[in-house]
């Protein structure tokens, strides 16, 4: 239990530190510093996540799992390169560019992984024990659909890429959080920690397509960046979560 405790603190204190470091080179106008932690945290997000695969069986779910999220977390790695050098070498505004392209094939690999997942457990899914995530999942989605995603289409000043990518990542987001809310009762402890780290980014997206849609990215930017970095580090977070619980699980059968 102490080991447990000690992981979670340990985890909470270095996600405050960052976010709170990345905030104070914000304010005292460090900016070009700044705007490499957003680099950094995907990089060893996906490191930490690759680890936490190498410890499962070759060829099990929950290696193949971990492994997708990890190539999804360089995917945005890399999406956030772009975005760095838009932002911070050419001072253009980031969005869109190509960098997108490379966002939202690092939502496909994280969904491939989680619908791996569910092929695993589909024997032990019924309508009946996911009926409250889809309920809740279909509200949402009216929601951010009529205040949002259908405003942003109808948008005679908005082009076709910022649409387009616009309510993809809402769609995405959604799609990742549907399936995740079903796999939680039939998951481990860390899977929780998924779940929050998809919220963080998905709370993001919703955010950021708003904004941008009003031109007001630049006031925001601070907020936006850090619950990307939280819900890139919780998901480093619930990968190593997984492999301790799955280590003490070997110590314990033997």
């Amino acid at each position: 239990m102490r080991n447990k405790n000690s992981f979670i603190i340990a985890s909470a204190v270095a996600i405050f530190l960052t976010i709170f470091l990345y905030a104070l080179l914000h304010h005292l106008e460090f900016d070009s510093i700044a705007n490499i932690i957003p680099l950094v945290i995907p990089i060893v997000a996906a490191l930490f996540i690759f680890n936490a695969s190498r410890f499962y069986k070759h060829r099990s779910y929950d290696r193949k799992l971990w492994f997708l999220f990890a190539i999804g977390m360089i995917f945005w790695f890399l999406g956030e390169v772009v975005w760095f050098y838009y932002e911070s070498m050419l001072a253009i505004y980031p969005f869109p560019t190509f960098g997108d392209v490379f966002f939202v094939l690092g939502y496909c690999f994280m969904i491939a992984g989680l619908l791996l997942y569910f092929k695993l457990l589909k024997d032990f899914i019924s309508l009946k024990n996911t009926i409250v995530p889809l309920i809740f999942a279909i509200i949402a989605a009216i929601i951010v659909s009529k205040l949002l995603v259908f405003p942003i289409l109808m948008s005679t000043e908005y082009d076709f890429l910022s649409k387009l990518f616009s309510t993809s990542y809402l769609i995405l987001d959604f799609t990742i959080l549907v399936i995740g809310f079903v796999l939680i009762r039939f998951s481990s402890r860390a899977w929780g920690i998924v779940i929050l780290s998809f919220m963080f980014i998905t709370i993001a997206d919703i955010i950021f397509a708003y904004i941008d849609w009003f031109g007001l990215y630049s006031a925001f930017d601070v907020l936006l960046n850090n619950l990307w970095l939280i819900g890139y580090m919780l998901l480093a977070v619930a990968a190593q979560k997984q492999k301790l619980i799955f280590l003490n699980h070997k110590l314990f059968d033997r």
